[in-house]
């Protein structure tokens, strides 16, 4: 985080080779530069030769900030570090550090941290429409990707086929083009990609709920989340995301399989079958009989 808050990938793309070149162009200490390089280099990093240091191979497009694909934004946004600071109390008091389900603390949060999402999951998002187009998605459906941020969920669908049709919707800070309303419509696909975790129970199932009533029959409702077991004893990343939920937000949780399926029985909804997309993401697929 360090790294990318300072621009030392950048700095050693555009030339500065050395820990004292390095600390020039980001007004920062010779011996912390050292040592942090030092550091970058044991974790590979970086690579490091008689004093010089240098990117690895291949490593430019996702450390250097003029790069589309950079990933730094994710790191940048340091709100993530500080919080994990306060867990002690928040554990102590229920009460969160920030509430990053609402506004204005996600219009500060999110608009760095999506653009790094988006290079994250696009690959996972495009294996998602490929499973389900078109033996389950028509390719002339209407999609809509609710919490989309960058659209990232579902924009694959709409690269496979020109006839999709998408409604995304969000906060209005966190995207360039974004959908504010939801239109009372039939619709094929509802993506709840990354944010059920962020809105506790109770509003999940609502959610879930209003979901349902909008898809016309044989529509998906697909959650791209983390999974704990049933005794919440694993995975360790679903489970020890549940508490920066409780860090970040006033009822956020990760929600195990059995829970999501009573929530789809209630709502009217098959029980979810469980896709795994990459090593990071998982989507619970249920459908609209």
């Amino acid at each position: 985080m360090t790294a990318f808050e300072l621009g030392v990938f950048t700095a050693v793309a555009e030339g500065n080779h050395t820990a004292e070149d390095v600390a020039r162009a980001t007004a920062t200490s010779t011996r912390g530069m050292r040592l942090l390089m030092d550091a970058l280099v044991s974790l590979d990093l970086l690579q490091k030769h008689e004093g010089a240091y240098h990117l690895l191979p291949g490593s430019e497009a996702l450390l250097v900030k003029t790069s589309p694909q950079y990933l730094g934004y994710r790191w940048e946004t340091n709100h993530l570090w500080s919080a994990w600071s306060a867990l002690t109390e928040v554990v102590r008091t229920g009460q969160p550090y920030t509430q990053l389900e609402k506004e204005p603390d996600a219009a500060r949060f999110f608009p760095k941290l999506i653009r790094s999402l988006h290079v994250m999951n696009l690959e996972a998002a495009r294996k998602m429409a490929q499973i389900l187009m078109p033996s389950q998605i028509p390719m002339n459906s209407r999609v809509l990707d609710i919490a989309c941020g960058t659209g990232v969920w579902s924009i694959p669908f709409a690269e496979a086929s020109t006839q999709v049709q998408l409604d995304l919707l969000d906060f209005a800070d966190a995207l360039a083009v974004a959908k504010d309303y939801v239109q009372a419509i039939a619709t094929i696909l509802i993506i709840l990609g990354n944010i059920v975790h962020s809105e506790g129970a109770k509003s999940s199932q609502d959610l879930i709920r209003r979901c349902a009533r909008a898809l016309c029959p044989g529509g998906k409702l697909v959650i791209i989340d983390l999974f704990p077991n049933e005794e919440r004893t694993g995975p360790p990343r679903a489970v020890l995301f549940a508490l920066n939920m409780l860090l970040n937000t006033s009822e956020g949780d990760t929600f195990s399989v059995s829970e999501y399926n009573a929530w789809f029985q209630d709502a009217g909804l098959t029980e979810g079958s469980l896709v795994e997309l990459d090593d990071n993401s998982t989507a619970l697929i249920a459908a609209k009989p």
